[in-house]
């Protein structure tokens, strides 16, 4: 339990501290995928969604990555809990199907998501400009 305790704080202080850059810099994390083929992958816009979040603004993560708002309380409930699993069965535990079916959704979501924001009729799923207040 310490391991997954552990693993946790760091993460979030990373998480902290990118927020922290980014909001005292105005500079985020580039993304490597768009940066090389000038297309949107599933994660374009997140961090800045996840800003958004934090700082209260449903409404404006929304446009910046829609899938991140939809995804995001589902992970902070379900990473946790894994890592937990994965910490007192000291290795990979067993993978129900239900589970093995929500990550094959999430996958093909992630996909069809990546896709059609770089497709000119789904043009309001690319990333906006950040506004600041």
């Amino acid at each position: 339990m310490l391991r997954a305790a552990s693993l946790w704080v760091l993460i979030l202080l990373i998480a902290f501290s990118l927020v922290l850059i980014y909001r005292g810099t105005g500079v985020g994390i580039p993304c490597p995928f768009n940066a090389v083929t000038g297309l949107y992958c599933y994660g374009c816009g997140m961090f800045r969604a996840i800003e958004a979040l934090l700082r209260g603004n449903v409404w404006q993560a929304v446009p910046l990555n829609a899938l991140a708002v939809i995804l995001l309380p589902m992970l902070t409930v379900l990473l946790p809990r894994e890592t937990v699993r994965y910490v007192r069965a000291e290795g990979p535990s067993a993978t129900s199907r239900i589970e093995v079916l929500l990550i094959a959704v999430v996958i093909a979501v992630s996909i069809a998501y990546a896709v059609a924001r770089n497709l000119p009729v789904f043009s309001y799923l690319q990333p906006t400009v950040l506004l600041q207040g």
